[in-house]
């Protein structure tokens, strides 16, 4: 049976912050061998899934990690990488603040909004650039595949400035050939004194 242990962004991080896909790779890399399930954060809450309870000594292990974790990702803060962008983008214009994520962007020039993988392909990073930076609350960007959100997500925060780049390790996350690719979005409340923000983004493919 599945179980989750919930900790708070606020006051259990020491910087305040997750990023979901370097702390799976911490728990991973550490001893704790129970199986994890998945990571998502919900406000201030972070919940960690396992596939079964862990033992009071993985439970300790945890604590531990969570206490370290800073939340920094894995990204250059700067578009640096010298690989080839995979020749798709995502856009969204006009985003309003206080919108749940679930809003589906759309496929620039086309009318649909994900995209089949024409081959077996693993995801290297995402390129995120907004018409303005964020200078209130943020904007949550999640991938989908196959419709369905992956529990993948960047937020695009106050300091960022207006591009990002967020980077995967090479094959963390494969796609097969057919397989639907997307990007939902949502925002925070306050988003910007204009209320309104377009975003652009791209993907790279190995």
């Amino acid at each position: 049976m599945a179980y989750a242990t919930q900790y708070s962004i606020s006051t259990d991080f020491p910087d305040a912050k997750v990023f979901p896909d370097r702390l799976e790779d911490e728990i991973e890399e550490s001893t704790i061998v129970t199986a994890l399930s998945v990571i998502n954060t919900d406000g201030d809450d972070c919940n960690i899934v396992f596939e079964s309870e862990p033992s009071a000594a993985e439970k300790t292990t945890l604590n531990g990690i969570v206490a370290a974790h800073t939340g920094a990702h894995y990204e250059p803060d700067g578009f640096t990488s010298s690989r080839t962008f995979f020749p798709a983008s995502w856009y969204a214009e006009d985003i309003p603040a206080g919108q749940t994520v679930g809003v589906a962007m759309k496929v620039t020039g086309t009318s649909f909004e994900t995209l089949p993988m024409p081959r077996e392909s693993s995801m290297m990073s995402v390129g995120i650039v907004l018409s303005e930076a964020v200078t209130a609350g943020f904007i949550r960007f999640e991938l989908t595949l196959n419709g369905a959100g992956t529990g993948k997500t960047l937020d695009m925060e106050s300091g960022d400035g207006a591009a990002k780049i967020w980077e995967f390790k090479s094959g963390r996350f494969m796609l097969t050939k057919g397989q639907r690719i997307g990007v939902d979005f949502g925002s925070h409340p306050d988003l910007l004194p204009a209320g309104v923000i377009d975003a652009l983004v791209f993907f790279e493919m190995e």
